[in-house]
């Protein structure tokens, strides 16, 4: 009778025991295969950063208060092409000085401080620029292996203002660039 059950015993638990480290195994493995596939992304998006030939169309915007805005990526951006930046900040319904609602900044960029890559963590990015009115703006930027990306910018006088959206080439975007203000 003990042997019967000891019998059953092991040929009811040894499948499940097998299983389970089965399952272990492929967790790990598709940890792994994720991280892979997450790494690759970044380096992709480090080239395009590298280029200097992007665009981060906000779909958020923080300012230094906290306060949150939802904004249409047509109309808010950061763009960098080449040595050139624009920043453009605009609301729908609200009359701007650069036409559609807001302000447009050009400027050259002075800084371009792109940190090495690291797998597993987001890409950064340092710089300044030396708007065209005069003054400069130094900015922070991260990265994600999704293609969302943070931009925090600050100004002459300590104020700072947070763009939050996806990361495109200039040639994918479409956003619609209003007057220069600066």
């Amino acid at each position: 009778m003990i042997r019967k059950f000891i019998l059953l015993s092991l040929i009811f638990f040894f499948p499940i025991l097998i299983y389970s480290q089965d399952v272990k195994e492929s967790k790990s493995e598709k940890k792994e295969q994720k991280q892979k596939e997450s790494d690759k992304q970044l380096q992709a998006f480090y080239k395009l950063i590298e280029s200097r030939q992007f665009i981060i169309e906000a779909t958020q915007v923080y300012g230094d208060q906290g306060d949150v805005y939802n904004v249409m990526p047509s109309v808010n951006f950061f763009a960098v092409d080449s040595v050139y930046s624009t920043i453009q900040l605009s609301f729908v319904g609200i009359v701007g000085w650069n036409g559609i609602g807001g302000v447009t900044l050009d400027g050259r960029i002075d800084r371009f401080d792109l940190n090495e890559f690291t797998s597993a963590k987001p890409l950064s990015l340092n710089g300044s620029i030396n708007l065209r009115s005069g003054g400069n703006s130094q900015f922070t930027m991260y990265v994600y292996s999704s293609g969302m990306a943070t931009v925090t910018l600050t100004g002459n006088w300590g104020s700072s203002i947070t763009f939050q959206g996806r990361l495109f080439t200039l040639a994918d975007s479409k956003v619609y660039k209003g007057i220069p203000t600066n």
